[in-house]
């Protein structure tokens, strides 16, 4: 099992996650079990799915100003056939979220490209003729590879404006044509994507412009799944949250404030960890999804706790990813060295044998060859053929004659020369070496 924790942190992370909590959280947990679903991706996907809901310039008050946005980014992790997509559509299946007396829903797009997403979240007018308000868009991307392939296209502004949507900042796009305009805290939006553990590393490359810090990552993995019955039907109730909310936002508990005012001191002082305010910001959102789904619209010590958990959950899976892409670069590196290596060896080897083949059809064309001949004839491999005369002398395969001063001046057969077996061993080597 490939996974950030063990089967025991599995289950103290759900344990922590659904023990006591409302029965909304438990109904959603029963209901994986019995669709043979990931019970804590179902849970964190159901919470997305609420935020995306949210009408625009929903506030969450986390003691800051200007207040949070709901917007909130996570990647489903696991192998192919894990269930990434049956997870995402199942929290699509039996989340209904009502604002006052009206249901409501995002609008489900995929992400093409920067400019599509500021199309696709350009300001419009609401009913009461208020500019400033554009519809919830939940964008999706069940091909995580495909994601990270647009972002890395030339000139592309998909990635800086999924930082930009995390944040609520504001988009836009000033051509000959036309001009786009997306104003700050105008929109409601979230993203949905999946990765394998082999390709997920995509999203941590690059330059540290922050968005790996801004993703929430959770797996579709359940340790415990057991064989449940498919066919029993949602138990959830409908997340009722009263028409002021787009006003009245999301409130936070003592703790919550607490932390959130520490992490702004600690970075004014600059003695914040990389990553961590983004992720005390995540945390945020996530408590707020936790919340709305059981109809409330402030956010209790219970709530935070179990958003925090995820949120370390989150961090471990980052950390695997990374870890397992550092083994896979180590693992890359070591087999090209290996096939250097036997490159190296192999092509020490056919030098070797050129060596021996040229000495032993020298003598066996004629009973000895100048070392003239040797050196021109051998010219690539003399190092070799250097160690073929040395080691045929010693054999008394060959003779030597040695100029005045002591050089080899010709070669000769030996006492112990064989034709017969030259030839069969000149054949030998001609098969073993590349034509």
């Amino acid at each position: 099992m490939t996974s950030a924790y063990t089967p025991e942190q599995w289950r103290q992370l759900e344990d922590i996650i659904f023990d006591g909590s409302s029965a909304q959280l438990e109904a959603i947990r029963d209901y994986a079990r019995a669709n043979q679903l990931p019970p804590i991706a179902l849970l964190v996907m159901c919470a997305l799915r609420v935020l995306a809901s949210l009408p625009a310039g929903t506030p969450l008050k986390t003691g800051f100003m200007p207040p949070g946005v709901p917007n909130m980014i996570v990647m489903l992790i696991g192998y192919p056939g894990a269930g990434k997509d049956r997870t995402q559509q199942a929290a699509s299946e039996i989340v209904t979220v009502t604002i006052g007396d009206n249901i409501v829903a995002p609008k489900e797009l995929t992400p093409g490209s920067g400019e599509g997403i500021e199309t696709a979240l350009a300001a419009i007018q609401d009913d009461s003729g208020l500019p400033g308000l554009s519809t919830p868009v939940l964008f999706g991307d069940s091909e995580g590879t495909g994601l990270a392939a647009k972002m890395k296209r030339e000139s592309s502004t998909l990635r800086s404006n999924l930082l930009k949507l995390y944040s609520g900042n504001a988009m836009g796009t000033a051509n000959k044509k036309d001009t786009v305009t997306v104003p700050a805290r105008s929109y409601t939006a979230c993203l949905w994507s999946c990765a394998q553990w082999d390709t997920a590393h995509v999203f941590l490359q690059g330059d540290d412009d922050g968005l790996k810090h801004r993703i929430m990552w959770i797996e579709v993995l359940d340790p415990d799944a057991t064989l449940g019955n498919s066919s029993t039907p949602p138990t959830l109730h409908p997340v009722a949250l009263p028409a002021s909310i787009g006003h009245a936002g999301i409130a936070y508990c003592g703790d919550a404030l607490a932390d959130v005012a520490q992490q702004g001191i600690d970075g004014l002082k600059g003695r914040a960890t990389t990553g961590s305010g983004h992720a005390l910001y995540t945390r945020c959102k996530l408590a707020a999804g936790l919340a709305l789904l059981s109809s409330r619209t402030d956010v209790t010590q219970t709530d935070w706790e179990k958003a925090g958990a995820l949120i370390d959950f989150s961090t471990a899976i980052e950390k695997k990813i990374s870890k397992l892409a550092d083994e896979a670069e180590i693992m890359k590196e070591t087999e090209a060295l290996e096939r250097k290596e036997s490159a190296k060896t192999q092509l020490h080897i056919n030098r070797q044998y050129r060596a021996e083949r040229l000495v032993l059809s020298l003598l066996k064309d004629s009973e000895s060859f100048g070392h003239r001949t040797l050196h021109d004839k051998g010219r690539r491999y003399r190092r070799q053929a250097s160690d073929v005369i040395c080691e045929f002398a010693d054999a008394g395969i060959i003779t030597i004659d040695l100029d005045s001063t002591g050089k080899p001046y010709s070669y000769h057969r030996g006492p112990a020369w064989d034709t017969e077996r030259a030839g069969e061993r000149i054949a030998y080597l001609s098969q073993q070496l590349p034509h």
